[in-house]
């Protein structure tokens, strides 16, 4: 009976519509499904709906999208800490202007067995693993705040080094400057971001808070020297459809990806596809500092830089709201002096070069505390045997954001900083 009544000329084709439209909704919950992967499966199952029939194809598009949901449940609160997850895979949202953000209004604390570096390691390569909890929590904005932006004087703009990957919530830059320092700053910086996205969010604290702020806009060397990022033609018309589909599925699908099921394939899928733990692609090596067995990724030597006309532009239209721009060595470079079995026997600084003419340029003051990090991290090992950065990440510690924000209140005077500065 029902089978005749789905056979029937006038419903037969709002279920086929249904039963592919369930199917095909279902596979965004599943983070490994790029839009290639989907429309190769969509195309798939028309072959797989005649071979089977109306019913069957109905029933098993009903029963995929049954399991996923009870995964989704299964995975959210019975195994929250199934696989390794960095904090921000499993917060990463973006806000309505499609900036990238944490996810609003969360604290979770998740369990780390490693850092960042460790997926990019051989079987072969060890090195200290550092296993802990961290702490994550946002404000309403979706950036990592204990509390909403209450028209702090400084906001600070970054990547992952800022916004404190791998490190709990009191042990971040911003926190450090507010319990250590007395100095109330608003951290707006997100891993993943580069220049464009800090120009942006200056642009978007601007609309909503007029000209009351000014940015301490930190350039980390591991990230932010890159190349242009090519704008499409107007006349392309790839590039237009694009954009348009950008604009009005990126909300749609995002309702999709707002679980731990997705973000837990997506993260399986991105170490797969750049990187897998004990089958990386020699990205680090690994020398002793001290008594620590310490991974650096391995870094870029460049001859010359200078910044593509893109972001002088974008840095250009707000450096009225750009107090400093301050430059942040990788870890490489601050422990260079410091490696045993250095592969390098010399590191140029043109990065730091571009920056300070990226400056003079606009008449942004520019800051460079490389040596004074290596003094200090140089004196960190001498007397407490600690290092500034995680053995087994890229990012700073606890003591590399207490040390930055020393180095912060003793240059920064407007920071009005109320414990002695360091020395």
């Amino acid at each position: 009976m029902l089978l005749i009544l789905l056979e029937h000329p006038k419903i037969k084709p709002l279920v086929i519509f249904a039963a592919f439209f369930i199917f095909l909704n279902t596979l965004l919950f599943y983070g490994f499904v790029r839009d290639g992967t989907w429309l190769v499966i969509a195309i798939f199952l028309i072959p797989v709906y005649r071979q089977i029939g109306l019913l069957n194809f109905l029933l098993s598009s009903l029963s995929f999208l049954f399991g996923t949901v009870v995964s989704i449940f299964i995975l959210e609160y019975g195994f929250p800490q199934l696989t390794y997850w960095p904090p921000f895979d499993r917060l990463k949202s973006t806000d309505e202007n499609g900036l990238i953000c944490y996810k609003p209004n969360q604290n979770i604390t998740v369990q780390l067995p490693y850092g960042q570096l460790k997926p990019w390691s051989r079987e072969d390569e060890i090195f200290d693993l550092r296993p802990r909890a961290v702490s994550v929590k946002t404000d309403s904005m979706g950036f990592r705040n204990s509390s909403d932006y209450n028209h702090e004087e400084f906001v600070l703009a970054g990547d992952s080094m800022i916004a404190g990957a791998g490190s709990s919530q009191d042990d971040i830059l911003s926190s450090q400057l507010k319990s250590e320092f007395g100095v109330n700053v608003y951290n707006a910086a997100v891993p993943g971001a580069d220049i464009l996205d800090y120009v942006k969010n200056i642009q978007k604290f601007k609309s909503l808070h007029g000209k009351s702020f000014k940015t301490i806009m930190f350039i980390t060397e591991l990230n932010d020297f890159v190349g242009p990022t090519l704008s499409p033609s107007s006349k392309d018309s790839v590039a237009k459809t694009k954009k348009f589909y950008k604009k009005w599925i990126r909300r749609y699908k995002k309702l999709f990806q707002q679980n731990v099921f997705y973000r837990f394939q997506f993260s399986v899928y991105r170490n797969f596809t750049k990187g897998t733990v004990e089958g990386g692609e020699n990205r680090i090596f690994i020398d002793d500092i001290g008594t620590h067995r310490v991974a650096f990724f391995r870094p870029t030597m460049r001859e010359n830089y200078s910044f593509p006309d893109e972001i002088v532009q974008a840095v250009r239209s707000v450096k009225d709201q750009i107090a400093y721009m301050v430059f942040i060595p990788k870890k490489f470079r601050v422990y260079f002096r410091m490696i045993k079995q250095n592969p390098y026997a010399s590191i140029k600084n043109v990065e730091w070069l571009a920056l300070q003419s990226l400056g003079v340029k606009l008449g942004i003051p520019t800051l460079n505390f490389t040596e004074l990090m290596e003094e200090e991290s140089q004196k960190l090992l001498r007397d407490k045997n600690e290092l500034m950065f995680w053995e087994d990440d890229s990012h700073w510690n606890a003591n590399g954001a207490r040390t930055t924000a020393g180095l912060l209140c003793k240059t920064i005077q407007e920071l009005g900083c109320t414990t002695p500065r360091v020395h």
